[in-house]
């Protein structure tokens, strides 16, 4: 259960520092986050895991999402997704492979919140029946480039604009959504020990022209 904790105390922390950001018009983080595994081009290997797909859209209020209402939107993403993963290797007394880890498929600074979609992974040893909500996946090797940083999430933009920074200097481009693996967690408090989160995004080199 720890991971599902995490993920609900990633998000929202995330959220609570963009909406303080917002109100002290500024979007920078107080701190930053530390850089423990440099960048690194890596083959992840194939995996099985157990993946949730869930859309905001699909667990709006009456009336929908607000235009800023992230906070709420990637809550009730993470409490769903995580729940139907976790539930699902518990009903079926899976022993999880490994950690959990989300796939983010959109920007939420240019994104509306209703449009947000995420999934949610927990790597599982073997192939098991699905479930309506749940799909069990055979995920193919991937290059990525990676990074792994401790502390708090909301303080973490200065490790995203180094991955970002590092793809583009070494002719790096995306070839697919980022993922966040969420190794281990601290306190909810900015600057408690000890957050552990892996950024795994797929690459592929540029084509020389």
């Amino acid at each position: 259960m720890k991971y599902l904790s995490l993920a609900v105390l990633i998000l929202t922390a995330c959220l609570a520092n963009l909406s303080r950001a917002e109100e002290n018009g500024s979007a920078q983080p107080a701190a930053t986050a530390k850089i423990v595994k440099e960048i690194a081009f890596e083959t992840k290997p194939a995996m099985i895991a157990a993946t949730a797909y869930v859309k905001a859209a699909d667990f709006a209020p009456e009336g929908g999402w607000g235009e800023k209402d992230y906070e709420g939107a990637i809550d009730a993403m993470v409490m769903n997704g995580s729940t139907r993963v976790i539930n699902y290797t518990a009903e079926k007394s899976i022993q999880p492979a490994g950690a959990m880890f989300a796939v983010w498929y959109q920007d939420p600074t240019t994104t509306k919140p209703t449009d947000l979609t995420s999934k949610w992974c927990v790597p599982i040893a073997d192939d098991n029946e699905p479930t309506p909500e749940v799909t069990v996946e055979k995920l193919p090797a991937m290059d990525a480039l990676t990074v792994t940083y401790e502390g708090h999430p909301n303080s973490a933009m200065n490790v995203w604009t180094e991955l970002t920074k590092y793809a583009e200097a070494n002719e790096y481009e995306w070839t697919g959504a980022p993922m966040e693996v969420y190794h281990s967690v601290g306190g909810k408090e900015p600057g408690a020990d000890r957050w552990k989160v892996e950024i795994v995004w797929p690459v592929k080199k540029k084509k020389k022209s």
